[in-house]
């Protein structure tokens, strides 16, 4: 990485999130530092939903960094993770579903959530790396490295360059959605040009762009919303 980096691997944890939040409350974690847990009991995605992680198979880890907030920092890390990924598959079939999946052909490859913590914001990163089998539930929106190149993957040597390009992307772009990240981002996101769902009640429309603060606009029938949080179900897609 492009500067000092103290990187954590624990057998067993509730959620790399969660303990990178409690070591910096707790005056611990004084230095960029990631953490990658080899199984994960009680991780999160965004919404507060459950990500477990199955020893072995799933990567999960997270980044303590110490910058300032910053409402795009999510779509900032789903570049860098997308740099990581595409050196691995290079298909043209890897997109960013708004903000923070990383899809392969519409099925979730990658999920990012950001949280603050004092004067960090903590980055936690769940990909499906050698993942053969999903439940039942998910078996038809979800994909893994594994069952798309057939080889499996050292979690930790993965782990240590998706952390490498996520940081390397968020200082070239100075923590800031700029006009260059911008415009990448906008070029892999597979909402844009399709019918979208959001919000509660729900709504419809065609997402047809991107903000400066990084929020997906959305053409409806009763003018442009941009939405900024929450769900938003892409149609043909999840």
């Amino acid at each position: 990485m492009s500067k000092a980096f103290d990187f954590i691997v624990l057998e067993n944890i509730d959620s790399t999130n969660s303990y990178l939040k409690r070591k910096i409350k707790a005056g611990e974690i004084a230095a960029d530092t990631a953490v990658l847990a080899k199984s994960q009991t009680n991780g999160r995605g965004r919404l507060q939903r459950n990500w477990e992680a199955e020893k072995g198979k799933s990567l999960t880890v997270s980044i303590a960094l110490k910058c300032p907030p910053n409402p795009s920092l999510t779509l900032l890390c789903a570049l860098g993770v997308f740099e990581a990924l595409d050196d691995i598959l290079g298909d043209k079939n890897l997109r960013i579903k708004w903000p923070n999946d990383l899809v392969h052909k519409g099925k979730k490859l990658c999920g990012i959530l950001c949280e603050r913590a004092s004067d960090f914001t903590v980055i936690g990163i769940g990909i499906n790396a050698n993942n053969r089998i999903f439940p039942e539930e998910i078996k038809e929106k979800a994909t893994s490295l594994t069952l798309l190149t057939g080889r499996e993957y050292d979690i930790e040597s993965l782990s240590k360059s998706v952390c490498e390009k996520v940081v390397n992307t968020l200082e070239k772009h100075r923590f800031a959605l700029d006009e260059n990240a911008r415009d990448k981002y906008k070029s892999l996101c597979i909402n844009l040009g399709k019918e979208v769902h959001f919000g509660s009640p729900l709504k419809k429309g065609i997402a047809e762009d991107i903000s400066p603060l990084g929020e997906l606009v959305v053409a409806t029938e009763s003018g442009y919303e941009n939405v900024s949080f929450g769900d938003v179900f892409v149609s043909g897609i999840y």
